[in-house]
Order: C-alpha cells, then structure tokens, then sequence
C-alpha cells in the first residue's frame, strides 16, 4: 500500500510537497475508510485534492505517473538520452538549473520501504531505497554503496547508465528483491491522466475477457449506474490497423436494441473506460488515482463509486483530483483524506491537508471551503475588460 508520495522542483511544484495517505489517530471519525493493520496508524482507503484550475492539482497526478513510468521504463533510456520527466519550477533562476525529486514510501509484506531519486536533464543525480530504516542501496551520480540484501545487485552497477534508474537496470536483469517489489507494489499503480486515454478501453476489455464473473461485474457496475445497458457484447473485429482497439462493445438496453459504445453517452463511455482498472483495483488491492475524477461524471455517480469503493476495499487505494465540492462531505471522507493545492504570488503550487484546520462538530466542508475558509479556490476580477475598445 502507498503510505506517502513526495516531489520537489517538477512544474508548479517548486519546493517539497507531501501527499500523505497515513491515518491520522487523533482523527475518531469514519474508521471504515481505514486500513487498520497497515503502516503505524493504519492507511487510508482514499484521498481527494481541490484546487482552482491551474493551481497545481494535476501536477501531483502528473508527478506520480511520471514516477511510476520511469521506473518501469528508463532501462530502455540509450546512453545520448535525455530524461523526459525532467521539467523543473522555470519560474525562479536557480530551480530550473536543479533536479527534480521524487520519493514514494510503500508498504510490502508488512514492511515499510522508502525509495526515491533526483534527476536532472540527462543523468540521475542520486537515488535510494531503504527497508525500514535500513539502507539497501544509495547512488550519488555513478557511485553505487549497496548495504544487506542490496548487495545481490553488484554486478548490475556496471548495466546502469547515467540515464538510467539502479531500480529499474535491477527488475531488467532479474534481481529477486527488486522483481518482487515492482510485482507486489509498484506494477499495482495506475494513474489516469485522461480518461480518454485509448489504453483504457483495452484494459476494461481484458477485465472482462478474464473470465464471466468479471464480465458480470462489469455490467452489474453499469446497471448500478443507470445507464440503461442491461447487458454488452463483445464482438472481435478483423484486419484492423495496428494500435487499434481489435473488439466492438455491444452495449445492449433490455428489449430496445443494441448500441455500439460509440454511441453511448460521454459519461457512459467514460464509466465504461475507467472501470476495468476500478474493478481490478478493488479485486486485487491496486493503487488507482485518477485526474479530473468528476469529468462527464453524475455527482450522485461519483459519490457512489467512491463509497462502493469504501465498503469493498481490502487494501486497494483511491486517489482522486476533483472539482466536485458535492463530494466534500463529513460522511464520505476523513478530515486527513481531503488536500488542497493553492498557488501563491510566486506561482508555486502547496499542498496541504483539511487535517490541518481546526475545525467544529457542525461545520459543512463543502460551504466552508466555498467561502475561502480553507483557500484553495478561484478569485475573480470584475467584467470591465467587457467594455474595452
């Protein structure tokens, strides 16, 4: 499980910012959305952020998925290549000439890990990883110190390009402790930029290949959606260009006829999309986080499918960016699973916690947060740019 995910100096994000998915104890309030045997204080299940637009929301998102692919990619990084993750705060003369950051603490088989690196344009700066408190390995440029069973992993220091992640040159040459970390954590994290990514109807339709207790699954999650679609078929299409989706779902609505998912409604097609990974998250405790969450969604939907996750939840987590203030509310998140980002007059981006206000028995989240009590929300001129000639 994700106890916590950290960047510094990437896009908005000019100084170090923290996402947290720890419990915070002091906090007595819905303990059913707490994975109560994992981490020190127990995890939570989920976690939304607010922001006004450009305030440096999907730039968090943004961060983890580039986290998340250069581990499992930057093996394939030839010696010339630069690191295309590389995109520093350009708004200040000295951290658009500094790495970037980014670290992640996870928990696998009960053990607390800390992994994490800094990069430039072109070279890994340093990188490390550590169980517990125990250093397994640290890298500063192209020098390596491997320490406890870090030490299987010599003969991979001289595989590891300057370009390249030491992680990510391990699980490619099949060193045992890393293949397991990226198979029991890091291969469980998706992160959803847009859900009109292709990959994702792909991956709702391997769900549902995967056998007819999946295949229900997901048209029960549609039903359950009012969507009118009582059942799908899946037809396999033939000599169809490459890169392209090779099946046409058959959305069917009881007596009334057929519907190719072309045709469906936006919010239907972006329900059917997402769902394979929301479904697979919860079935096999996955990490899903997913920008603009609210988009082409019903409210009363979106409310749902977080609450629905809630109560199925084993160790699967949920990580959402949102402008759906119908959602803020004390009886479907914690104080510690709502965040905020705000930018100041330096355009940087800060993240911080609903835990961190004091805050009544009485109060309405969503009618605070609306007023400005918490920041985070647009300010507006007046319309007198209307007049100009």
């Amino acid at each position: 499980m994700l106890v916590s995910f950290t960047v510094e100096n990437f896009c908005s994000i000019k100084d170090r910012v923290t996402l947290s998915m720890e419990r915070i104890k002091r906090l007595k309030e819905l303990e059913e959305n707490v994975v109560e045997d994992e981490g020190e204080n127990g995890l939570l299940k989920s976690a939304v952020i607010y922001g006004a637009n450009a305030s440096g929301k999907s730039n968090v998102v943004r961060a983890l998925r580039y986290m998340i692919s250069f581990i499992a990619n930057s093996h394939k990084n030839r010696s010339d290549d630069g690191i295309d993750i590389y995109e520093p705060f350009l708004l200040n003369d000295k951290s658009r000439e500094q790495p970037s950051l980014f670290e992640i603490k996870f928990i696998v088989d009960n053990k607390l890990y800390r992994y994490g690196f800094k990069i430039g344009d072109r070279i890994v700066h340093s990188e490390w990883l550590f169980e517990g408190n125990k250093n397994l390995f640290l890298r500063s440029g192209q020098e390596f110190e491997l320490k406890g069973k870090g030490k299987v992993a010599k003969d991979i220091i001289e595989k590891t390009k300057e370009n390249n992640l030491f992680l990510s040159a391990c699980d490619q040459w099949n060193v045992n402790f890393v293949v397991e970390l990226m198979k029991k954590f890091f291969n469980k994290v998706s992160v959803l930029a847009s859900y009109e990514d292709k990959s994702l109807i792909e991956s709702t339709h391997l769900f549902a290949k995967k056998s007819s207790a999946n295949k229900r699954k997901l048209v029960e999650l549609l039903k359950f959606a009012d969507t009118g679609i009582t059942n799908l078929e899946i037809k396999e299409k033939e000599d169809q260009p490459e890169n392209q989706i090779l099946v046409d779902f058959l959305m069917q609505h009881g007596g009334f006829g057929d519907l190719n998912l072309a045709l469906e409604s936006d919010g239907t097609k972006k329900l059917f999309n997402i769902a394979g990974l929301y479904l697979e998250t919860l079935a096999n405790d996955r990490i899903l986080v997913v920008d603009e969450f609210d988009a082409r969604l019903h409210t009363s939907l979106g409310r749902s499918l977080i609450n629905m996750f809630h109560q199925n939840s084993r160790k699967a987590q949920l990580i959402i960016a949102s402008h759906d203030t119908n959602i803020m509310t004390k009886d479907l998140f914690r104080r510690d699973q709502v965040w905020f980002t705000e930018k100041d007059n330096q355009q940087q981006t800060s993240l911080y916690s609903l835990a961190e206000f004091k805050i009544r028995n009485d109060e309405v989240y969503e009618k605070n947060y609306l007023e400005g009590k918490y920041g985070a929300i647009p300010f507006f001129g007046n319309f007198d740019f209307l007049d100009m000639e």
